[in-house]
């Protein structure tokens, strides 16, 4: 049996009279609208493209006119399909692996310095606790967290060996200062209180890292010596600034460029790192107050 045909009055096409192609309409005598589907959906995103500022307030405002009644309701949603939700995520998130791991890179890359600010937040607030549990886990795992740092010794015994080796003499070769606790306050005073580099307040849980490792020829001095936080400084490890490891949001920007203390006490890190000493030609910019002092200064 032949399916009777139905046009449409806005493309003037003609389709099959069935829901398919038409959207129902109760008031027409075939219960079919006079329109077909695409030319309703067309037609449907021009309005909105329009009038699209109005339809955001008027959302907005039913939004704000029901907030309580929309939270109720998704709650109870929520609560009555959690197997099904549970399915769908898992689902969803096996199909999209590759988009989902591009679009947290991209947020991440977009709000690192936010993201890393309200994590310091968090850490500072729950810094009690998390160190309480922490104690709690060591007393409770210990013959475990010895069994595992022995075997991690064993596995790794000639790199850390080396490792130790190599930095031991390098700070014997190279230039070394007696650094006091009195300095390490100044220290801390000039930047502050903040991580040299992102720039987050540190408060009391902060690491003494040196711009320029040890062991890539970094010295022992207070002008190679900044205050940073646990995250930038285990992020950092051995890594040359700036271009092997670049940060967040530092406190002097320009570090590498003004640094002719370092470029002289360090030539081949800075050569390594593309530093070029300033001359009596050059033009250099002036120190920024957020820069930690050189040895002159103190």
């Amino acid at each position: 049996m032949n399916q009777p045909l139905k046009r449409c009055t806005s493309c003037n096409q003609e389709f099959p009279a069935t829901s398919d192609y038409f959207h129902r309409h109760k008031s027409r005598k075939d219960g079919l609208a006079s329109i077909c589907k695409t030319c309703a959906n067309q037609a449907r995103q021009q309005t909105y493209v329009a009038q699209r500022e109005k339809i955001l307030e008027r959302q907005k405002e039913y939004y704000q006119a029901h907030k309580d009644e929309r939270a109720s309701y998704m709650q109870e949603w929520n609560a009555r399909n959690q197997e099904y939700r549970r399915d769908y995520n898992k689902e969803y998130s096996r199909l999209n692996r590759e988009t989902i791991s591009q679009q947290k890179k991209k947020y991440y890359r977009l709000n690192r310095g936010r993201l890393k600010e309200m994590n310091h937040y968090h850490y500072r607030k729950s810094q009690s606790k998390r160190l309480e549990y922490a104690r709690t886990y060591r007393q409770i795992h210990r013959n475990k967290r010895s069994a595992y740092g022995f075997a991690y010794y064993w596995r790794n015994r000639e790199s850390m060996s080396l490792y130790q080796r190599l930095r031991y003499h390098k700070m014997r070769t190279s230039a070394t200062e007696n650094i006091t606790p009195q300095d390490i306050d100044r220290l801390y005073e000039t930047q502050n209180g903040c991580c040299y580099w992102c720039s987050i307040p540190v408060g009391k849980t902060y690491h003494i890292d040196h711009v320029f490792p040890i062991v890539r020829g970094g010295s022992h001095t207070l002008d190679n010596l900044v205050i940073s936080c646990p995250s930038c400084n285990q992020s950092k490890h051995d890594k040359l600034p700036y271009t092997e490891w670049i940060p967040s949001n530092p406190l002097a920007p320009n570090h590498i460029s003004i640094s002719s203390n370092l470029s002289a006490a360090v030539p081949s890190v800075c050569e390594n790192a593309g530093i070029t000493r300033p001359t009596a030609t050059s033009t250099v910019d002036p120190v920024p107050s957020s820069r930690p002092p050189s040895v002159s200064d103190i």
